[in-house]
């Protein structure tokens, strides 16, 4: 396989990581929130509620960003290759 070769699928394996989907969960938790919100209003077992919802939406946050920096880190070495 050439470097132009490795360089393109490289390229296209960018392109393939799930970034996206984190983002799309993390907007529905805080959708599920605004949920709790209207249902219990501001009680204590809202309030437990969305500490623990927050601390998932951290965790998604986390991933994105992870998912994020392979993607980038994918994409640098595929330029890398073509310019070799």
């Amino acid at each position: 396989m050439s470097i132009q070769e490795q360089a393109q699928q490289l390229a296209a394996l960018a392109e393939r990581v799930p970034d996206g989907q984190a983002q799309a969960i993390s907007s529905d938790l805080g959708n599920l929130q605004q949920q709790v919100h209207e249902i219990l209003g501001d009680t204590s077992g809202a309030q437990e509620i969305q500490g623990v919802v927050n601390q998932a939406i951290e965790q998604v946050n986390n991933l994105a960003a992870a998912l994020e920096q392979v993607k980038q880190t994918i994409a640098t070495k595929a330029q890398y290759h073509q310019q070799g």
